[in-house]
Formats: structure tokens, sequence, C-alpha cells
């Protein structure tokens, strides 16, 4: 089993209304996360994935390539998610 923290920020952390989940997933899959962050949020995961959401892996951002082609997450990981950046 591998044991991940993931954070959501800003607008992301309060329409899921949490900031921070632990989870335990059966390997380190891009697909695995997805359905545990399914089950645990119930459909509003879905926002996670919208094309302008960044994902930050130990504290560095992925770019959309790498986070399909080579995403992989291992014991001890931290994921978040950064909602589009507002400024003014």
């Amino acid at each position: 089993m591998i044991n991940v923290v993931v954070l959501f920020f800003a607008s992301l952390r309060d329409e899921l209304n949490v900031g921070e989940c632990k989870l335990q997933l059966a390997d380190g899959s891009l697909e695995t996360l997805r359905a545990e962050l399914v089950k645990r949020l119930g459909d509003s995961a879905e926002l996670l994935w919208a094309e302008n959401v960044r994902v930050a892996k130990n504290q560095t951002v992925l770019s959309l390539a790498e986070l399909r082609a080579d995403f992989s997450l291992v014991d001890g990981d931290e994921l978040a998610f950064l909602p589009p950046v507002t400024g003014g």
C-alpha cells in the first residue's frame, strides 16, 4: 500500500470543502489516484482534472505531459492541486 497526502488550495479547497486528505492507494498510478479521490470526494473530484488546474508532486509543479506520461506515486509522496491564479 502507498500512503500519500493530497492538498487542495484556494478555490478548490472551498469547492471541495476539504484542505487535505490522506489516501492509502493500492498502487501509484494516476488511475488509482483518480478513483480514490472520486470515492472520497464524490463527483466534485472531477474539478481536479480541469485543464487549468495544476498539480504539484512533492512541491514540484508537473506539466500536463508529465502528469499523463510519467506519473507514479511512492509511499510518502505529497500532491497539491492548485487552481488557476487570478490577480489584479
